[in-house]
Parts: structure tokens; C-alpha cells; sequence
């Protein structure tokens, strides 16, 4: 059996859940990104044109189909659900008449997208794959400054913490 990666594993649950979602809603990203793009709600078509400009900032691959995938989904499910569309539209209503409060608070938080983790997670597997092909680390190792990144990980040490 070929081994799989703790972060390969993350992906694979990802990718399942995303699976089985769509096999239950019986529609693709597809279809439901182009019916989010010719809604008649402005407000969730200037929502999903925010989420593929963000998407496009991503830098791997993975991460940038997944925020994409999960956004468009979510976004599909309160459009089209009478449960959540409401609670959504007031939600964004909120957020717009809050926004000179809001704007302080994100400057402060926000960051470039080159800052992104995900895009600094894709940094760091370049020096994977460079101590791999210098032999400093074996082919099941990541890097120090990738091993920050893993979820799997992650969890292990905070564990041994508590």
C-alpha cells in the first residue's frame, strides 16, 4: 500500500465530504456557480463574484478549488433555501451598515494575499520539496516550516500540550 501523507489524508476527507454533498444536492460546482452567477439577487451575485476574485488569490491549487467549492455551495444552499436566504440577506445588510466599524477593526487583521496561509502553506512546500531532493529529509518527512501547516499535526501537538 502506497503511503499517504497526514496531509494528503485532510484532503481526501475534504474531497469525500465535497463528493457526497454534491451527490445528495445532485448538482455540480458548476451548476450551481453558474446559477449563483445569473441569480436575480444582486446580492448573492456580487457575493459569488467576491468569492472567485478571492479564490484567485489562492496560490495552490488544492486550497483554491476548495474555497472555491465549499464557498459556492454554502453560498447555492442560502441562496436557494428559503431558510437561510433571508437570514443571509440580513446578515449582509448588517455587515454593509456596520461597515465604517468593521473597516477599523479588518485594517488591523487583514492580510495581502501573499500573507495568506495558504499561499505561505505553498511557500513551504517548496522547502519540502528541496530538502526531499537534498536528501535532508525522507520522502514521509515535511519541512519544518511546512509541519506548521499540517492539521493532523497540529492536533498531535496540542494534544501532548493539554
Amino acid at each position: 500500500m502506497a503511503f499517504i501523507s497526514r496531509a494528503e489524508r485532510e484532503k481526501k476527507i475534504i474531497r469525500l465530504t465535497l463528493w457526497l454533498l454534491h451527490k445528495k444536492l445532485g448538482l455540480s460546482t458548476e451548476e450551481m456557480a453558474k446559477d449563483l452567477e445569473n441569480c436575480g439577487n444582486q446580492i448573492f451575485r456580487e457575493m459569488y463574484a467576491i468569492l472567485k476574485e478571492t479564490c484567485n488569490n489562492i496560490q495552490r491549487p488544492f486550497q483554491k478549488r476548495t474555497a472555491y467549492e465549499v464557498g459556492v455551495v454554502f453560498m447555492w444552499l442560502a441562496y436557494k433555501d428559503t431558510a437561510y436566504k433571508n437570514p443571509t440577506e440580513w446578515a449582509f445588510t448588517q455587515t454593509l451598515l456596520r461597515a465604517p466599524q468593521l473597516l477599523q477593526v479588518t485594517e488591523e487583521i487583514t492580510k495581502p494575499p501573499e500573507e495568506w496561509t495558504a499561499n505561505v502553506w505553498h511557500q513551504s512546500k517548496k522547502d519540502t520539496d528541496k530538502l526531499r531532493a537534498e536528501g535532508k529529509i525522507s520522502n514521509n518527512e515535511h519541512s519544518p516550516a511546512e509541519e506548521i501547516y499540517i492539521p493532523s499535526l497540529q492536533r498531535r501537538r496540542l494534544k501532548k500540550l493539554r
